[in-house]
């Protein structure tokens, strides 16, 4: 009789795939080819349950949007104003509504209450974080902050204007505005992850305790929901193991490949360090 066939190899791990999708990604218009979606919890969302709001009215009225920021080789840097911790959002679960090529300022765009800028409407419908006006052409604009969105078969466009202003300008992460999660859950979730300023703080144990109380609430294993190290500075796999206490590298090549970034490290550093002050100044002057 014929030799039973070899079995299939086993299915890649998502730390891999992740590091794969970061390398891989470019100016597209599907997000799997993009990037990686990073959302850096940012104080809107409750501190033990991601994907409710926080006890205060202001957050209530941002329950029906969640902003996250495409990752990728190219963009490797995330929101400056947040934590040093947060999710990774499965692509093929993420819904858009609108993107913008730096901080788009979406919390202002409210539907729930009263806003400060009236965010666009579809078809008659409010849609939550976006506005005040569609982006129509790539023409780069003079400063960091979005003052258009993309529409969500834009992403493509999107990337592409951040990567034309961004090289002229210390505006590092772009903005894409999602529907919430909560009811695809927990597929829509790829990875917990923290940022290596996390590793050995209060915090990280708090993000420990998290990705331990998902592991629990979902029936998943750290496999399928692995809790990571970020590190945006990394040229070659970003993305680590964390699950030991510290995130550990994962492969000679990535040691081969993180020499290069490392040298720039401290311009990269400066770069962010400059637009988290250009990010301050744009939210005191426009409130």
């Amino acid at each position: 009789p014929p030799p039973p066939p070899s079995p299939r190899p086993p299915p890649p791990s998502m730390l891999s795939v992740l590091n794969t999708r970061w390398a891989a990604g470019k100016p597209a218009a599907a997000l799997d080819e993009a990037g990686i979606l990073i959302h850096i919890f940012d104080g809107v969302t409750s501190r033990t349950n991601p994907f409710e709001p926080c006890g205060s009215a202001w957050c209530a009225r941002l329950r029906d949007r969640l902003s996250v920021s495409v990752v990728n080789a190219r963009r490797p840097d995330v929101y400056p104003k947040g934590s040093c911790a947060g999710l990774v959002v499965a692509s093929e679960m993420a819904e858009p509504r609108c993107s913008y090529y730096s901080d788009g300022g979406s919390n202002r765009m409210l539907c729930l209450a009263a806003s400060a800028k009236e965010p666009l409407r579809v078809d008659g419908e409010c849609v939550p974080g976006c506005g005040p006006q569609w982006c129509v052409s790539l023409e780069p604009l003079l400063h960091c902050h979005a003052g258009c969105a993309w529409r969500p078969d834009q992403l493509e466009q999107m990337l592409l204007q951040q990567e034309h202003v961004n090289n002229r300008h210390a505006c590092l992460h772009n903005e894409v505005v999602l529907r919430p999660l909560a009811d695809r859950m927990p597929q829509a979730l790829a990875a917990v992850f923290m940022l290596p300023s996390c590793v050995g703080t209060a915090e990280a144990e708090e993000v420990r305790q998290l990705h331990a109380r998902l592991l629990l609430t979902y029936g998943l294993s750290s496999k399928r929901l692995p809790l990571l190290v970020y590190n945006p500075d990394h040229s070659t796999d970003p993305f680590s193991d964390a699950s030991g206490g510290r995130g550990r590298r994962m492969g000679h090549g990535a040691q081969a490949g993180v020499v290069g970034r490392r040298d720039r490290g401290w311009l990269s550093r400066l770069r962010r360090f400059s637009h988290g002050l250009a990010l301050s100044l744009f939210e005191v002057l426009n409130g």
